[in-house]
């Protein structure tokens, strides 16, 4: 749950009413609707720091509230020179075009002579795919796990494939505390200790598997829709994938497998990992001394 502007939220309100009379019911209070707003949303890349018990009065335009790494990346492959002399009709930040020229340099997109790469045209050709997570899926060829890379990339583009239990203000909930008992249990099944990359890779392989039922789901915690989405998405990649594979294998040589097996799975949960950091090595943290963890690249809690 975040912040909406009041924008938003009388547009939402006035969708309960479009088709027959309905209610809305609004997770604030008419005093919070009213006096806690400020002027302009921060740009997305800039929002780590903002307060999240403010609404605005107008929703920022997209370009001014997305991670613009795609669009730079875009506007390079293109031909645009410089992005950050580019006539936007909404001017972003330099600090976010400067975030994703960043990002793209770090990736190797970019020289230092901000020039695409090689692998920056191979970024660019991907269709709709932020350039981290097409930078995860060519590190998978080299890893051998293509097939479970886009389970991962996949299941990146949707939200809660879980359906984690809520949990219950009283101790003494005995269905509640029996139903977390039980997705622990039934989550326990395909889930990887070492994160979520790897636990939803095993998800969707399940998933075809078995050919689970919308009840087969929902007895396992897990959000049918969403599932299926992910692997209508991951079809689409893969047919993507396929398509250019021979001009990739140029630069990141033959393919192990589509798709890696192991006794315990010890070396396949490695090799998502390390297509996962290829890609989101800007997300990795360190174990401090406090118990807490850090992040590499600016220590930040």
């Amino acid at each position: 749950i975040g912040p909406i502007s009041q924008a938003s939220a009388r547009q939402r309100a006035g969708r309960a009413g479009r088709l027959r009379p309905g209610k809305c019911f609004c997770l604030y209070t008419e005093a919070y609707y009213r006096d806690k707003m400020t002027a302009q949303t921060a740009p997305e890349v800039l929002r780590t720091n903002q307060r999240r018990d403010k609404m605005t009065a107008q929703t920022a335009p997209e370009v001014l509230r997305t991670n613009l790494t795609s669009l730079v990346l875009m506007l390079k492959a293109l031909g645009v020179d410089n992005p950050l002399a580019f006539d936007f009709m909404d001017v972003p930040s330099i600090d976010c075009l400067g975030h994703a020229l960043e990002t793209l340099y770090a990736l190797g997109a970019m020289d230092g002579k901000t020039h695409l790469t090689n692998l920056g045209m191979d970024l660019a050709t991907f269709p709709s795919t932020e350039p981290r997570i097409s930078r995860m899926l060519l590190e998978s060829i080299a890893q051998g796990c293509a097939w479970e890379a886009l389970a991962v990339a996949s299941a990146l583009q949707v939200r809660d494939l879980l359906r984690r239990p809520p949990s219950s203000n009283s101790s003494s909930s005995v269905a509640s505390h029996q139903k977390r008992i039980d997705y622990q249990e039934s989550v326990g099944e395909f889930a990887d200790p070492s994160g979520d990359h790897v636990t939803y890779a095993n998800l969707l392989s399940e998933m075809e598997e078995g050919h689970w039922t919308a009840e087969e789901c929902r007895e396992r915690f897990v959000n049918y829709t969403a599932l299926r989405r992910a692997l209508e998405i991951r079809r689409q990649l893969a047919g993507f994938f396929r398509r250019q594979l021979a001009g990739f294998l140029k630069r990141f040589g033959p393919v192990q497998a589509m798709g890696i097996t192991d006794g315990d799975g010890t070396l396949r949960s490695r090799a998502i990992r390390k297509c996962v950091t290829a890609g989101f090595f800007f997300n990795v943290a360190k174990l401090a001394h406090g118990g807490g963890y850090r992040t590499l690249r600016k220590d930040i809690p």
